[in-house]
């Protein structure tokens, strides 16, 4: 898988994802307290997963990224995801095709 394809992939994933957290957030409307059990947890992974891709693909700064968080992400957070991407892609890459 070429670069530019995982980036498109890991894109379609952080959609689908935020749906995922609109229909959720549309469920406390119903829910007693307004609490949804899987909210947050999906919320937290979607923003682990969106600073990883913004360093990974766009090479930003944590910083740039994040202005002002209420609990700022460490390097373990996200390193997870940005070693399993490009051990991906250069997976890709050392795959001969030649005759």
């Amino acid at each position: 898988m070429t670069q530019k394809e995982m980036k498109l992939k890991i894109k379609n994933e952080l959609k689908a994802q935020v749906k995922k957290i609109r229909e959720l957030k549309n469920e406390r409307k119903g829910a007693m307290y307004g609490y949804v059990s899987d909210l947050m947890c999906t919320q937290e992974d979607y923003r682990r997963k969106h600073v990883a891709y913004c360093m990974c693909f766009n090479k930003t700064q944590y910083s740039l990224i994040e202005s002002n968080p209420r609990k700022p992400l460490t390097s373990l957070d996200w390193i997870g995801y940005i070693g399993t991407w490009e051990a991906k892609i250069a997976h890709a890459k050392t795959i001969y095709t030649g005759s």
